[in-house]
Formats: structure tokens, C-alpha cells, sequence
């Protein structure tokens, strides 16, 4: 069927950034394809005129929609249940049902529509019956690979522009994709099980007539709608920009989401030195841009680095504005005609105005005629400022910049990496390489500058010798230069906020470099008194003055130095607590020690401090002071005392959840004792980390760290140390269903525990030899060995070990029928649970406790003790998470979708969180 010439075409992208619970989306690479399908299209000399929507929202998709069309071509993301998800006006998710999607194509007459998004078959199959003639889609499997579908667009208009069918062009598109060296039929997707699946190149759906032509006559390649470049002087993207696309929509809704308010067109991007500011502005230009919604955009910067748009007073402003915008501007003209002359045009071409580093001239004469005109630019003005100093709220809107997401953070260490070439030359990173490179990432801490100076190296050095540096000497690896040899670095940047700090400010800012984590005013000024209450340059006492002896004045000082010091970026505040940044802290110790002051009896006033408080996270954080002393200063003292006090409270770690902090506490144990050569301490430290890896279901991992334990035990002549890990051996092959071999290992552990008069590992030993009868179906023996175990455990007054006992019994109770009597022992067992804030104990006893009432009918009841359970393992991370998730599942199976859902929402009230909770079940499944 012949077309009109030239051949029309519609391209409608959208990019959202955001889902509507705020989670960054994977951004498609939208530019690529609509450059490669705009060569095909150019190289092919045909008459071609294409229309682009670079901003995909549902009223410019429905806009251009009116106009008809040949082709139209949809790129954004799909979802499972044929869902289109395009962007809002402020980059958010919109959700198109294939009903709104089918109402949108309604009264177009296009031939060919092409959906490149994942799903789109399903959205696609409805818009054939509604008579559209002919769709290209993606099936409704997985996700397609973006190069897969890039690659297929560009050779699909190739073959559309030679005149071939829609389905020559198709296939010929297919057979491309097929014999691509990265996502060819040679490299299939993997499913979860390391299986291939269908290939890219057959994921690609055909619906309808694939017979028609489109013939267009010779001419030209005519484009409309794109917006490559807008007016100004805005600098090219950064090649090695990630993330920030949470960021990116909190200023766009700041910008745009309040209408015309005093200062809604203002806002002030905050945050301490190196995180980015400058970047993260020049991306919200972009998206702009991009997008059509400016016309201009006006860069200029305060920096005492910046050579070519200098930002210094209203005057270099006007000038900057003039020169970026080419207007007919002349620095003779009555300043008064300077400043209407770039208002004017400021506001006529709806500009930008990024105003950077703006810290550099605040609080001067300079500064206030700046933002006197700031303040009297049109509303059409976005001005978007950044600084390392909030702005007054009157002014502007503040919006403080985090670090980086772990995954960015990461991202970006990689990307800088790859184009140093380290991969390159290492393609195959050793264990020990691998393992430097995921500790140089966690310690940078998502701190944008340091990750680019840290990354950079990699062109010359290896990842074990940077870590190695990053650890000893941070300043070596953290500072670099410019490619014209200037200093360039963190401590650099955080010189510029640190010199010109009154010494007050400056003794409180290095007295913060020792806290490890985030403190209270009344923890900071504590142990930072003799600090705070002697100033530098007093003339008089702490004792004359009466400061020392005044707590109310020691922490008004406190909190107004902190407050000014979270004002300048320098530290942060979050609920209650002030904190560093881990690089930041890094830079806060240098400065402690060119002072010439010494951190250890800062360290040990924080154990002192922080023992005395009593409570588990205090006593966390005094261990971590501890292990400074120990680890860092290398105190032997230290050592030994960080070792008792560990263990002094590492139970109520691992019963109240802290599986994290546990685990990080077994990884210093080991090292603090392996530096003491306390095998004894190592060995034991070793079994608990194996039991961090049994809980999870690891036990290749964990089998190994119990051999490795044993070794060392032997070496000891420790024979408790051997039979706990010949239990803790017996665990895992009970756990893998070895129950001769578990048996064995219980019984060689249970004779050395008999030798040494353990009644405690006797105890527990008869316990799990309870467990392995009740699992082979002898419960006779099962309930005699629970017996042995309970009455050694009341003796010992184990309290935690009876309730493991009443629980197992419980279980077997369920088991032979006796419903009445495992509801009993299933109570007495998480009363105890509860008195000891036992969550793991807790949560599978209350998981216990929905089967049961699931076997009896009773679904609602059933369900509740699921929802509980379910959360106490998420909290946990706990394996057991999929267990009782799909135990739930078959509950709402059992009772259908609309009693669950009903039972659901009296459980949990809010639909955000029912939303939230239903989700995470579902994945977990």
C-alpha cells in the first residue's frame, strides 16, 4: 500500500526516573536508539519527515497522536501485566492500563506501530483487535536486553526505508540481532537457575498484516522536535555521571510542582564539598533541555578554580548572561539597562540560571547584589544555586545532596575504571583483587569526588596496592591533580570549607573525626568537654570560668557549634543524632593530628562514655572505639579488653536481630585474636561467623570456616572449642538431611562434652539428636531425648534453650495430630521467646503457630501469625522469609484473592504499606 511522501513517522520516548514509590528505574537508552534509527533513515535518501516527543507524558503522547501518521514508534518500559509506564511532568512513573493505551490509539490511522518496550505483546495483541494493522512488540516473558532492542530498531527502519515488507524488514532485524557477538543466539538469557532461555533475536513479536510496503520518494531526512541544544553556555554531560535520579525529580517538583510561589522558582542545592553538586545541576539542565521545557540555560560559577565563566559580582553575572544568551550587550550601557536587558531575556527564553559554588561569595556586598537581582528575575526564571551553606528558606528551597547509592557508587568506580582500561588489562580480577575493589567502594562511601580520584588511579595501579594506601596513608589516595597540575582531591575541596572556620568551629569539627557513629549532642559534648570548655587563646580556666561546671552551657555551646558546622555541610544531622561522613572523618583525623592532638584518649573517653550507658548499641559502639584502639594503635591492652567485652554481650546480638553487627564483630574477633595469637578466641570467633552462613543456608561456606575452627581448636588443645564445632558440624549435615553422619558428629561431640562435665552442650547436643529422631518419624525417642535435653536446660535455668526444647515439641505435637497440646508448648515457648527478645525464636514459633491454625480452618487467625512472622524474618533477613511467604501464598490460594485482600486490610490499615507488603511476598515467592 502506497504512503504519501514523505514517509511520516512518530517517535515518543519516555524516561521516567522515579516509580511511584520513589525507586530509581533503570533509564533506557533512549538516545542511542534515536540516533541509530535516525542513520538508517538518513543514509537511505528517502523523502522522511520524523516528529520526536523527547517528553513522554500521556497529554503530549495524546498531542502528537492527533497528527496522522505512517509509523509510529513507542520506546519506555512495560510491565507484566501489560502496563506502559511513561513519565509525568516532573519524572515520575504513569502507569497506561491497556485500556487508557487503546483509548490513546483510538482514532489514529497509522500502519505500522512499533512498541519497544518490555511486555508490549500483551498491549500490543489489544491494539490489533482494536484495528491497528500491524504491531512490532516484545514478548511477555522478561525484560529485552537494551542493546537487543537498539540493534533491532535500527536494522528494522533500515529494511522499512529499502522498501521491504514489514516482515522482510522483521526478519532481517531478527537475524541481525541473531548474530551479534554480546546478544546474539551465542549468549542466550540465563534464567534464576543459570539455565538458557529463547533468545534476544526471538523475543521480538510480529501481530498482523506483514505484508505492506511503505514507498516514499527520494528526498530529504526532515526532523522536528528534538532538542539537542538549547541557548547558554551549559557544558557537555559527564561522561561519567550515575544515579541521582531521586535527586533529580525532588528539584523538579521544587521547580515546578508549587505554581508561582515567592520562591518556588528557586532552589538551593546543599551539601558538603565533592558530592557532586555540580554535576547533579548540570544533569537537571539536561533533563530540561531535553525536554523542551527551557529555552536557555546560564552557567555561572564562584569557584576559585572556575577560568572562564567566573562568577564574582552582578557586573561578571550580567556579563556571563549576555555573552551565553548573544545579546547585543555592551559593558558602556547605564548598568540599570545592563540589568533589564538580561532580565528581559533571561525571562523570555524561560532560562535555567545555575548559580555554582555559591558558598564562595556568601555573606559579602558582592553576594547581596547577586541575589537582589536574583530575587527580581521573572517567574519564568528557574534559578538553581549550589553551595556548601543552606540558604535562608525565604530565599529559596533547600535541598541537602546525600552521598551516592551503593549501586551508583559502585557504577561509577567501574565506569571510570573501564575507561582507564584497568579491565582491559585485568580481565579476570583475582579472589583477592575482587575482594579490594568491593572495600574500596563500601569505604569511599558513595563520596563522588573521592570515588573519581580513587578510580582514576587504577590506570597505574592495582586495586590490592590502592586499598592497601586507602586504609594507611587515606590523604595519598584521596588527593590528586588536574590535568594542568593544580591540587585536586577531597581534602583540597574540604580545605576550602575547614580554613576559614573560627578555631571553635574548627576544634569541635576535628573532636567530631573520632566519633564513629552518630551521636547525640549530649554523647558529643561528654567526651569533646575538655574541647568545647578550653578554647583556643582563653585566657582563664575552664574552672575559673564556671563553663566545666555548667552542663546547660556546655551544651547550648555544643549544639550551636554543631548546628553552625551541619549549616556549612561539613556534618550532618539526622534525627537527633550529628554524624561525618566516612571520608569526611577521615579528613576531620588529619586535621586532629596537624593539630597536634592525640585521638586515643578521645577513644577511650568514648568507651568509658559509651560502656556506661548500658544499652546494645552502646555497647556496639564502645566495642568499636575499642577495636580503633585495638586494630588501629595497635594496643595490646586494648586487644585483650575488646575480646571479653564482645562477648560479653554477643548473645543478645544474635537473639535481638543484630545478624549484621554480629557478623561484623566475629570478622574484628578474628583479627584482634589472630593478632594476639589466641586461637582459643579465633577458633570460637570462627564458629559463630560459620553459624552466620548455616542461618542463611551457605554451608559449603560454613562447613569450611567449622574445619578451619577445628584446626585450630586441636592446635589449642581446646576441647570444648572441638566438640562445639563437631555440633555445629552436626547442624549442617542434618540440615542437608545426612542424618547418620549428624548423628555421628553429635555423638563424638556429645563424649567430649561428657568428659568435660558440659552439661550446657550436653543439653543442647540432646536436643538436636531430638530433632533428627523426630525427622526420621521415631517420636517415642524423639520425646525422650527432648526430655533429657529440657530437664539438664531447667537445671542450668536456660530460659532461651527450654523454649527452643518447648517449641520442637510443639512441632512434633502438630505432627502426630495432637493440635491442643502443640498450641500449648507453642505458647509457653514464645512467652519465653518474648520475655528474652528472642526475634528469630519469636518468628518461627509464631510461623509454627499460622500452620496450625491454617490445619484447623481457621484462615484468618492463620494469616495474622504470618504477617507478623513474615516481618520479623524480613527484619532478620532471615532465609526463612521464603518459607512463611509461601506458606501465605496457599493461604490466599485456600481462601481466594477477595477474603485475603479483606483480611489483609483489617492486618494492615494503610494501603501504601498493604501495597508495599504484598509486593515484597510476591518476590520473595
Amino acid at each position: 500500500m502506497p504512503t504519501s511522501t514523505p514517509l511520516r513517522l512518530l517517535v515518543i520516548t519516555s524516561r521516567p526516573l522515579v516509580d511511584s514509590n520513589n525507586r530509581r528505574i533503570n533509564l533506557l537508552d533512549v538516545a542511542q536508539e534515536r540516533a541509530r534509527v535516525r542513520d538508517a533513515l538518513q543514509n537511505s535518501h528517502i523523502a522522511v519527515d520524523v516528529q520526536f516527543v523527547p517528553e513522554g507524558t500521556a497529554h503530549s503522547i495524546k498531542t502528537a497522536l492527533r497528527v496522522p501518521r505512517d509509523i509510529i514508534h513507542i520506546t519506555c518500559h512495560g510491565t507484566p501485566d501489560g502496563h506502559l509506564v511513561i513519565e509525568n511532568n516532573v519524572g515520575e512513573a504513569h502507569l497506561l492500563s491497556k485500556q487508557d493505551t487503546a483509548r490513546l490509539f483510538a482514532e489514529n490511522t497509522a500502519l505500522l506501530v512499533f512498541i519497544s518496550a518490555c511486555y508490549s505483546e500483551i498491549i500490543a495483541n489489544d491494539l490489533h483487535a482494536a484495528g491497528v494493522p500491524t504491531l512490532v512488540a516484545i514478548d511477555s516473558q522478561r525484560p529485552i536486553e537494551d542493546r537487543a532492542a537498539i540493534l533491532f530498531a535500527e536494522q528494522f527502519y533500515d529494511g522499512l526505508a529499502r522498501a521491504w515488507t514489514f516482515e522482510h524488514a522483521f526478519k532481517d532485524a531478527q537475524h541481525a540481532v541473531t548474530i551479534h557477538p554480546e546478544v546474539g543466539d551465542r549468549n542466550p538469557p540465563l534464567d534464576e537457575e543459570g539455565k538458557p532461555e529463547k533468545p534476544w533475536s526471538q523475543r521480538f513479536i510480529l501481530i498482523g498484516d506483514g505484508n505492506t510496503t511503505l514507498h516514499a520518494t527520494i528526498g530529504d531526512y526532515d526532523e522536528h522536535g528534538t532538542t539537542e541544544r538549547v541557548a547558554g553556555n551549559l557544558r557537555e554531560r559527564n561522561r561519567n555521571f550515575v544515579g541521582r535520579a531521586q535527586e533529580i525529580v525532588q528539584i523538579v517538583k521544587a521547580f515546578d510542582a508549587r505554581g508561582m510561589q515567592a520562591n518556588a522558582r528557586r532552589v538551593a542545592l546543599h551539601g558538603a564539598g565533592g558530592l557532586g553538586k555540580t554535576e547533579l545541576a548540570q544533569a537537571v539542565a539536561w533533563w530540561y533541555a531535553e525536554r523542551g521545557r527551557v529555552g536557555a540555560v546560564v552557567w555561572a560559577s564562584a569557584s576559585p578554580t572556575e577560568d572562564e565563566f567566573v562568577l564574582r559580582d552582578l557586573a561578571s553575572l550580567l556579563a556571563i548572561a549576555a555573552r551565553a544568551l548573544k545579546l547585543n550587550f555592551s559593558e558602556k550601557m547605564p548598568f540599570d539597562e545592563q540589568k533589564a536587558l538580561v532580565r528581559d531575556a533571561l525571562g523570555a527564553q524561560e532560562t535555567l540560571l545555575l548559580l555554582d559554588n555559591w558558598e564562595t561569595l556568601v555573606n559579602t556586598e558582592k553576594a547581596r547584589g547577586v541575589w537582589n537581582f536574583v530575587l527580581n528575575l521573572p517567574p519564568s526564571v528557574r534559578v538553581l544555586v549550589t553551595s556548601r551553606d543552606k540558604l535562608p528558606p525565604k530565599d529559596a528551597e533547600n535541598v541537602e545532596l546525600e552521598t551516592l547509592a551503593p549501586d551508583d557508587a559502585a557504577q561509577l568506580f567501574l565506569n571510570i575504571a573501564r575507561r582507564a582500561d584497568y579491565f582491559k588489562n585485568n580481565p579476570q580480577l583475582s579472589g583477592q583483587e575482587a575482594s579490594a575493589l568491593g572495600a574500596i567502594i563500601e569505604r569511599l562511601g558513595g563520596y563522588a569526588l573521592a570515588i573519581e580520584v580513587v578510580a582514576g588511579q587504577t590506570e597505574s595501579r592495582t586495586l590490592g596496592a590502592i586499598w592497601r594506601d586507602l586504609v594507611q596513608i587515606p590523604k595519598n589516595v584521596l588527593e590528586g591533580k588536574t590535568e594542568f597540575g593544580e591540587p585536586r582531591g577531597v581534602w583540597t575541596s574540604l580545605d576550602f570549607s575547614y580554613n576559614v572556620l573560627p578555631d571553635a568551629e574548627k576544634e569541635m569539627f576535628r573532636g567530631m573525626g573520632i566519633f564513629l557513629a552518630p551521636a547525640t549532642v549530649d554523647d558529643i559534648a561528654a567526651i569533646l568537654q575538655p574541647v568545647i570548655a578550653s578554647p583556643e587563646g582563653a585566657k582563664q580556666s575552664p574552672s575559673e570560668t564556671g563553663i566545666a561546671s555548667s552542663p546547660s552551657v556546655l551544651l547550648t555551646m555544643t549544639r550551636a557549634t554543631l548546628d553552625t558546622l551541619v549549616k556549612r555541610s561539613l556534618v550532618r544531622f539526622r534525627e537527633g543524632h550529628y554524624a561525618l561522613l566516612p571520608i569526611v572523618r577521615d579528613y576531620a583525623e588529619s586535621c586532629l593530628a596537624d593539630a597536634g592532638q592525640d585521638p586515643r584518649e578521645l577513644h577511650i573517653r568514648a568507651v568509658n562514655y559509651f560502656a556506661n550507658k548500658g544499652t546494645l548499641e552502646a555497647k556496639l559502639t564502645a566495642s568499636d572505639h575499642l577495636y580503633q584502639l585495638a586494630a588501629r594503635f595497635q594496643s595490646e591492652q586494648a586487644a585483650q579488653v575488646f575480646i571479653e567485652y564482645v562477648w560479653s554481650f554477643y548473645d543478645d546480638l544474635v537473639t535481638r536481630g543484630y545478624w549484621a553487627e554480629a557478623r561484623r564483630k566475629t570478622e574484628e574477633l578474628i583479627l584482634v585474636a589472630r593478632a594476639l595469637d589466641d586461637k582459643v578466641t579465633e577458633a570460637q570467633a570462627m564458629v559463630e561467623l560459620g553459624n552466620m552462613y548455616h542461618r542463611i543456608g551457605e554451608y559449603r561456606h560454613a562447613s569450611a570456616l567449622y574445619e578451619q575452627a577445628q584446626e585450630l581448636s586441636s592446635k589449642a588443645g581446646d576441647k570444648r572449642g572441638i566438640a562445639q564445632t563437631l555440633h555445629q558440624m552436626g547442624m549442617v549435615a542434618q540440615a542437608q538431611g545426612n542424618y547418620p553422619e549428624a548423628l555421628r558428629l553429635y555423638g563424638e561431640s556429645m563424649q567430649l562434652e561428657q568428659e568435660l562435665g558440659n552439661k550446657s552442650g550436653i543439653a543442647t547436643t540432646l536436643h538436636q539428636m531430638g530433632m533428627v529422631a523426630q525427622a526420621q518419624g521415631n517420636y517415642p525417642e524423639a520425646l525422650r531425648l527432648y526430655g533429657e535435653s529440657m530437664q539438664l536446660k531447667q537445671e542450668l535455668g536456660d530460659k532461651r534453650g527450654i523454649a527452643s526444647t518447648l517449641g520442637q515439641m510443639g512441632n512434633m505435637a502438630y505432627s502426630q495430630g495432637n493440635y491442643p497440646e502443640a498450641l500449648r508448648l507453642y505458647g509457653d515457648a514464645i512467652a519465653t521467646f518474648q520475655e528474652l527478645g528472642d526475634k528469630s525464636g519469636i518468628a518461627s514459633t509464631l510461623g509454627q503457630m499460622g500452620k496450625l491454625a491454617q490445619q484447623q480452618g481457621e484462615l484468618k487467625d492463620a494469616l495474622g501469625y504470618y504477617l507478623n512472622s513474615f516481618v520479623l524474618f524480613l527484619e532478620l533477613q532471615s532465609p526463612y522469609l521464603r518459607t512463611v511467604a509461601r506458606w501465605t501464598q496457599e493461604l490466599r490460594a485456600q481462601a481466594g484473592q477477595e477474603q485475603f485482600d479483606a483480611w489483609l486490610a483489617e492486618f494492615v490499615s494503610d494501603e501504601a504499606s498493604r501495597r508495599a507488603l504484598v509486593e515484597i511476598l510476591d518476590s520473595v515467592v
